[in-house]
Order: C-alpha cells, then sequence, then structure tokens
C-alpha cells in the first residue's frame, strides 16, 4: 500500500550544471497501481490506528522550505516547485501529538500550524528534517520565538535537512529540547516523548 498525496505524479526535475534532471516518480502510474493500492488524498488518512498523513499543507503563511534549484514545468514554462505534495506522517500519543517530518518543504511552521489546526492537540515532538538549510538568522529567531510561545516544552529530534546553523541557534535557545537524530537511532517509547532525551541510541 502507498499513501501519498495526490500531486505526487506531476514531472519535478533538479537543475544541475545548467541542465533540468527528472528527478520524479519514474513507475507510470498505471503500472504502480497494478504492483500496489494506492491511497492519493489531499486531506489526512489513517494508515493504521494513532497514525495518520498530514494531508496537504494548504495555508502557508510562512516561509516554504524551498531549494531553489528544484523545478516544474508547465506549458514548456519551468518554475520553482510549489511543493504541493509534501505531507508528513502525524502520531497521536496519551500526551500530544509527534510530527515526523520528511523534508518538510511546506515550511517546517506552516506544516506545524496545519497538524495542529486538523487535529486539534498539542504538538509534543517533531522528529525528522525542518529543511531550515537556508534559513537565516532573522527567520531562525523567528521559528525559535514561535516554538517557545505557541508550541511550548516541544521536543525536537532534527536530521537531513535541518541545517547545521539552524540546530546550532535552536540548541543555544532550546537546550536539551532539541538533539541531533541520524539514522539509527531510536525512540524507545513514543507515549513519554517528554523524557526521551537519554533515549536515542546512535549505531
Amino acid at each position: 500500500m502507498l499513501y501519498a498525496h495526490s500531486n505526487i505524479f506531476p514531472p519535478r526535475y533538479a537543475l544541475r550544471e545548467g541542465k533540468y534532471h527528472f528527478i520524479g516518480i519514474k513507475v507510470d502510474r498505471a503500472i504502480l497501481e497494478k504492483q500496489t493500492r494506492l491511497f492519493l488524498s489531499e486531506s489526512p488518512m489513517e494508515i493504521l490506528p494513532d497514525l495518520w498523513t498530514s494531508g496537504g499543507t494548504t495555508e502557508r503563511t510562512e516561509p516554504m522550505g524551498s531549494s531553489p534549484h528544484l523545478y516544474i514545468k508547465e506549458n514548456d514554462t519551468w518554475h520553482p516547485d510549489p511543493y504541493l505534495d509534501d505531507i508528513s506522517l502525524v502520531r497521536k500519543t496519551s500526551q500530544g501529538l509527534i510530527v515526523i517530518c520528511g523534508c518538510c518543504h511546506a515550511g517546517i511552521l506552516n506544516t506545524l500550524f496545519h497538524v495542529q489546526n486538523y487535529f486539534d492537540q498539542p504538538i509534543i515532538s517533531v522528529i525528522g528534517g525542518l529543511h531550515l538549510l537556508n534559513a537565516d538568522e532573522e527567520y531562525l529567531a523567528h521559528v525559535i520565538d514561535v516554538f517557545k510561545k505557541r508550541f511550548a516544552g516541544l521536543s525536537l529530534f532534527v536530521n537531513h535537512c535541518s541545517g547545521d546553523k539552524a540546530y546550532d541557534s535552536l540548541s543555544r535557545k532550546l537546550g536539551d529540547k532539541i538533539r541531533t537524530f541520524p539514522a539509527g537511532s531510536v525512540i524507545i517509547d513514543d507515549n513519554n516523548i517528554r523524557e526521551l532525551h537519554n533515549g536515542c541510541r546512535e549505531r
């Protein structure tokens, strides 16, 4: 089974050394539908009990997690990828929501606002890539301010596209509420996420 946003199939490209390289889904949709069951939706979907997709983040009042070399092509014209298909996973626990981000191209704050509004529960933790690689100090300060005011006590387990500069800025202000979470790390009990800063191990 494949759960995804309904906008996953339009071709996507990366501009490298002056040339556009296809980076989208290489398998034709008709073939993919014969190989697996597709569940495509712009709205959140429950995959397993208490595990959901976030659905598409349509309201984007904050900057997106954009990469300047990623494009789509419409009517023979190249446009920056709008990342309409960007979604995350949402795990419901007795204490609140855990948001698991892939690359968060929709923007970390946009994503968290969307999840909080839809599921109407507090977000207690974020795991994955925040895509703050290209964020300047002013925006990082804004992100930290929002985390403190709107998501007080939020635990962050970050990796991938979060960015070293962003991690350094966040760790100076958030202390032990943030830590790196490289491949192979393990969270022992997601129902007690607030006490898991020592519950991850690196291999």
